[in-house]
């Protein structure tokens, strides 16, 4: 057998383990994984139940003004839990964003695609920037996208804490009603921000409060300096909304 043949023996075995291991999890604002398809491209598809409401991004897009203030900590809080689980089970969301988060028929909010970004960068030779560069950018944690020097072929790897990056995105975008660097169209353009150091700025204060605002900070604080998630659950639930 080749090495190449082996190495793609590898990968499938290896996606074939983690995919078995998501099937085993059961959590209310985690969406199950009912099994696997072959035929929409060169890796399995998963196959999960459909989400009329969509995504978090659609649903904030549509309804922004009828969300109420208790409904907006509720879905915080269920991103959260999701992420807390998911970590619980040793497993790095990666990517999480607006796109990857939907609304369930009870208006709860459920993460999906969670692990596949740590996959995609195993599997695949390009940097995080490229691989995400249609999806997640925006929601980003700015280590993620390091560029690997002559020295080291080392490249940003998800973590919890590139997780709790990510939800301060999320916290953000539910409480503005808009995705993060809204005022940037291309998604190069949030590239370069994130990499020297831009952060999203505060919208308008009858949007975001300054104690919110001060939680979505420590969020984009240095990866060791962030609060983990469950310090993020008790500070989401004391705020006032």
């Amino acid at each position: 057998m080749h090495g190449s043949d082996l190495d793609r023996e590898g990968k499938s075995k290896r996606l074939s383990t983690a995919i078995e291991g998501w099937l085993g999890l059961d959590h209310d604002n985690v969406i199950p994984i009912f099994g696997m398809t072959l035929g929409f491209g060169p890796l399995p598809a998963l196959v999960c139940p459909w989400m009329e409401k969509g995504t978090l991004t659609r649903y904030l897009e549509q309804n922004h003004h009828q969300i109420t203030a208790s409904t907006r900590k509720a879905m915080l809080l269920e991103v959260i839990s999701a992420v807390l689980y998911l970590h619980d089970h040793g497993i790095i969301h990666g990517s999480l964003s607006g796109s990857n988060i939907f609304i369930n028929d009870l208006g709860r909010a459920c993460v999906a695609d969670f692990g596949m970004a740590a996959l995609l960068l195993e599997f695949s030779s390009e940097t995080y920037f490229s691989s995400s560069i249609g999806g997640a950018v925006r929601w980003i944690g700015p280590e993620l996208f390091q560029v690997p020097d002559e020295s080291s072929n080392s490249v940003g790897f998800p973590s919890t804490q590139s997780d709790v990056y990510s939800f301060g995105c999320i916290m953000l975008q539910v409480l503005s009603g808009k995705v993060p660097y809204h005022y940037f169209q291309r998604d190069t353009q949030v590239f370069f921000a994130i990499s020297t150091g831009v952060k999203p700025l505060h919208p308008d204060s009858s949007c975001v409060n300054e104690t919110q605002w001060s939680v979505i900070q420590q969020c984009w604080l240095a990866p060791q300096q962030r609060p983990t998630m469950e310090k993020l659950y008790s500070l989401v639930n004391e705020l006032e909304f």
